[in-house]
């Protein structure tokens, strides 16, 4: 992840004229779990003891903490005191530790479906203390179960009310009625057609790789081991969808995220169980996570999922302008003199400048996400005098150049009000950024006030939904 290191923060002098905030500098930080030949976590490693080499480059390390399980997990904080909102992670004691778990009712037949919803309740119940957790499904879209917390209780009727339902493709076990010579003009075992077959295709494994993509999106502003355990039955491996996997893998590196996928198949064999295997074996070693399949037990999978970031180190460097070449950059970790170890973390990321900006249209297509995005934190404060919403807002960043969109919507999902404003200030110096404030009308029947902000020289993007009632 290149992302920005937080030097100063103060969100409690909202209303000061000037509030000393975050500076940013770029940095590479990655998450990082050691284990010995018997599967046993190594623990107690310092600083000295890690060798980075960057696409064969040695760097220095310039920063290095354990992610101890203790440490107080971060936590998501929609609300953190009267009338102050933020899309920002609580980072507690230290850098702790936090797991998605996204069942994909997409791409699993219905009867395995059920199992790993038992299963992943009786995983629930044997989490340890202190883990961090949310619950996400996909089935037509992407829907949030549960947000990040350590409940269990919480998290069992989350899972509980996953209702498993027929994926929106033929399984593989219906008998193909067009038989052979069908099959030889390059359709499926199912009998459909090659061009649906492969429409089909494509629509799961894009819906897949954009949960994971949302979910280790809104991860990225967390520190410590961050870790997506993926339950799905996965699809067949097809060239023709390797710049969308790949596309996808970028994005969570950047987010330095962990993905654990979780074949919720167990052991019963199907036509393409190789390839869905592999593909699981590539998505967990490009991102530092570890593949579980070929076995019954997949509640103790997603317990071995959650316990393989108990134990783990981040670690990172700094980047100056030559080093940002906006290429892809292979990462290689090593313990010095202690090459049986196994180490697992994401195996490189884009030196990349500037992003480039999105397109007009892409601001109001992030008010579809399920969850806030996180690439510029927002903090908030909201006072209500009447029909007027006073909003008093700061960012993580000395940011001078953006663009904003309020958006309230009502309790049904409708949007009844939109405004689109465009912010330039001057002579903002770096770690200062001075409050702006906004003024919007309640509209009627307006549940929820969604804040979207986009930083136009690089294209990211920060999400704050607020509930505003009536």
């Amino acid at each position: 992840m290149i992302l920005p290191v937080l030097l100063a923060l103060c969100t409690s002098t909202l209303a000061q004229d000037e509030t000393t905030i975050r500076t940013e500098t770029r940095a590479v930080q990655i998450s990082v779990s050691v284990r010995n030949k018997e599967g046993a976590h190594i623990g107690n490693l310092k600083r000295e003891d890690f060798r980075i080499s960057d696409s064969g480059k040695r760097r220095d390390i310039q920063f290095f903490s354990p992610d101890d399980a203790k440490s107080t997990p971060p936590q998501p904080q929609p609300n953190i005191g009267p009338g102050i909102y933020t899309n920002r992670f609580s980072l507690g004691n230290g850098p702790g530790r936090i797991t998605a778990i996204l069942i994909d009712g997409l791409n699993t037949d219905f009867e395995d479906q059920s199992h790993s919803r038992q299963q992943a309740m009786a995983a629930v119940d044997r989490m340890q203390g202190g883990e961090s957790v949310a619950v996400y499904s996909l089935k037509n879209e992407l829907s949030v179960l549960q947000t990040y917390t350590a409940d269990r209780d919480l998290l069992r009727a989350a899972i509980k009310r996953y209702r498993p339902g027929i994926p929106m493709y033929l399984p593989a076990q219906v008998k193909n009625p067009f038989g052979a010579q069908h099959q030889k003009m390059g359709g499926d075992v199912t009998g459909t057609p090659p061009a649906l077959s492969e429409y089909q295709l494509r629509r799961r494994v894009t819906a897949a790789m954009e949960s994971l993509n949302l979910v280790a999106e809104h991860m990225a502003g967390a520190t410590g081991r961050k870790s997506i355990i993926w339950i799905t039955g996965g699809f067949a491996h097809d060239e023709d969808l390797r710049s969308i996997m790949k596309g996808s893998l970028n994005r969570v590196n950047d987010a330095n995220v962990a993905i654990y996928p979780v074949d919720a198949r167990g052991l019963i064999p199907a036509a393409d169980a190789i390839d869905n295997i592999m593909l699981m074996q590539e998505f967990a070693a490009a991102t530092g996570g570890r593949a579980y399949y070929n076995r019954n037990d997949i509640g103790t999978a997603v317990v071995e999922a959650m316990e393989d970031s108990s134990t783990s180190y981040s670690l990172g460097f700094y980047l100056n302008d030559k080093d940002l070449d906006g290429q892809f950059h292979n990462l290689k970790l090593s313990i010095a003199n202690r090459p049986e170890l196994e180490l697992h973390y994401r195996k490189g990321y884009t030196a990349v400048k500037e992003l480039k900006p999105k397109k007009d249209e892409d601001l109001a297509a992030e008010l579809l996400d399920p969850v806030n995005a996180t690439g510029i934190g927002i903090d908030a404060r909201v006072e209500r005098k009447g029909k007027t919403i006073n909003l008093t807002m700061l960012l993580d960043n000395s940011y001078s150049d953006f663009e904003e969109l309020f958006v309230q919507t009502a309790i049904t999902g409708q949007v009844v009000y939109r405004q689109q404003e465009q912010a330039k200030l001057f002579g903002v110096k770096p770690g200062i950024f001075p409050k702006f404030t906004q003024s919007l009308q309640l509209a009627k029947d307006a549940a929820s006030l969604t804040i979207v902000v986009r930083d136009h020289p690089t294209g990211r993007v920060g999400t704050l939904t607020i509930p505003i009632g009536k």
